[in-house]
């Protein structure tokens, strides 16, 4: 994993069809002026990498053809990372949703009723509570969606079924055989997207570069998908060598 991530890193701006970086990263910006068709080819494209990878194809940028097979991927994706992520938004919508009808029944009573009755403050004070809570329990759930998302969609290119992203045995235990470069992968990614997006937030504040945020948005937004569709797809590639070889050692 260390050998090969400088060429993870570079080779996005390394392929000779320099103009699939460029149609992805306009179908990111795209989808800022049209809803979820531009960006159901793009996930359609990640997954594509992500296949590529898994199929020991060269490290490079896929062509742009089979729009329909794209577009396929693309929902796979979508109801994939829904389904893991959902549950965690939901809290934290409900849980927004009750602080706020809690937060202004609490302030009707209290100008309604005797200033003097504790009532309204506790439930001010629950309402509140509510909120933190939602935001904790919230914040776990995405967490505990999005670390393991790669594998599954992973699984799901690799067989290239949506089911297959809900078969968790078997690509947990890839999962679990190769969780070390897993882990790497995932260090990785996070760096980067961390490091990129602080300097788009400091070109937004710059008066010459804050027109250009959105197109420096989808170049950055396609870079780090590319780069992540890669690393996952060499990791997932690598478990299930690992789990070839465990199961020749069982037999021998």
């Amino acid at each position: 994993m260390f050998t090969e991530l400088r060429q993870f890193l570079r080779y996005p701006f390394q392929s000779p069809e320099q103009s699939r970086y460029w149609i992805g990263a306009g179908l990111i910006f795209l989808g800022f002026i049209i809803p979820i068709v531009p960006l159901l080819f793009v996930g359609g494209y990640f997954m594509r990498v992500l296949r590529g990878r898994i199929r020991e194809q060269e490290l490079a940028l896929p062509a742009w053809d089979d729009w329909g097979g794209l577009a396929l991927d693309g929902l796979r994706q979508i109801v994939v990372t829904a389904v893991f992520l959902l549950p965690g938004f939901l809290v934290l919508f409900a849980g927004q949703i009750l602080y706020f009808l809690s937060f202004f029944a609490a302030t009707f009573s209290a100008s309604a009723n005797d200033p003097s009755n504790p009532a309204p403050f506790l439930a001010m004070l629950g309402s509140i509570g509510i909120m933190f809570l939602s935001l904790a329990l919230g914040t776990l759930l995405l967490f505990l969606g999005v670390i393991p998302l790669p594998m599954a969609l992973a699984h799901c290119a690799a067989k290239e079924s949506l089911g297959a992203a809900f078969h968790f045995r078997e690509w947990w235990r890839l999962l679990r055989l190769n969780a070390w470069d897993y882990f790497i992968a995932w260090v990785v990614i996070a760096g980067l997207a961390m490091v990129l997006f602080t300097a788009l937030t400091l070109a937004y504040y710059t008066i010459v570069l804050i027109c250009l945020v959105p197109f420096l948005m989808a170049l950055i937004g396609f870079y780090v998908l590319l780069v992540y569709g890669s690393l996952f797809g060499q990791v997932y590639r690598d478990s299930q060598e690992l789990v070839s070889h465990e199961e020749i050692a069982i037999i021998a």
